[in-house]
């Protein structure tokens, strides 16, 4: 960025939250940047896209700032459930499969089912994103002032919501492109809240966000 166009100069908060990413990963950081570049260079769909999918892959990391996982190294029920499409069919034209129910001793295609059904049976128990959401928000408070749990569940939530908003934006989606700029604004109150050094002293800039979201600002 040429720091004598205004084009790209940060506005005060964006300052902020970049100086905030720089303390934690400066790749991060530069990704952040990147993205501020790109909407301040020109607001076409190319760059917006561009912009969007940086954004994501900073909303991903996230969490890895307090030891949790990353967001996008959650799969989704859909495609978990689309891994078994497969297998079910094969077993279906299994001859264990009669007009009567299943008959006779498990051969391979069904017994191919039954591991990968296992194997899904046992994911359920996975972690969704918006626990990792909220327990990244809960450790990012030094102090270990407990934020109230609905404060929490809702940002959280709000969370995976914008994270799914840039990922839809970067995989080429126009729809909502009129609120990029709201959207990125409100991921930057976010990392505020998250990284700023008394997360736990920031419920009022939280309970704005969640006003602002359910009043459809």
């Amino acid at each position: 960025m040429d720091p004598a166009d205004e084009r790209f100069r940060k506005s005060p908060q964006q300052a902020q939250v970049f100086a905030l990413l720089s303390q934690r990963d400066a790749r991060v950081a530069d990704w952040y940047e990147c993205a501020l570049f790109q909407v301040a260079a020109g607001m076409s769909a190319a760059r917006l896209c561009a912009s969007a999918h940086l954004i994501r892959l900073m909303l991903n990391e996230l969490p890895r700032f307090f030891q949790m996982p990353q967001l996008m190294s959650l799969p989704t029920l859909t495609a978990r459930l689309a891994k078994l499409e497969e297998p079910w069919l094969a077993a279906c034209g299994s001859p264990c499969r009669t007009q009567d129910g299943w008959r006779g001793p498990i051969d391979d295609p069904v017994g191919h089912f039954l591991s990968e059904y296992e194997a899904f049976s046992g994911s359920r128990a996975q972690r969704s994103k918006q626990d990792i959401a909220g327990d990244a928000l809960r450790l990012a408070d030094p102090a270990e002032v407990a934020m109230p749990a609905n404060l929490v569940d809702q940002m959280a939530e709000r969370w995976i919501e914008l994270h799914q908003y840039f990922s839809k934006l970067a995989h080429g989606s126009s729809s909502g492109a009129d609120r990029f700029q709201e959207n990125l604004e409100e991921v930057e109150r976010m990392l505020r809240i998250m990284l700023g050094p008394r997360p736990s002293e920031s419920l009022a800039a939280i309970d704005e966000i969640l006003a602002e979201e359910n009043s459809g600002a």
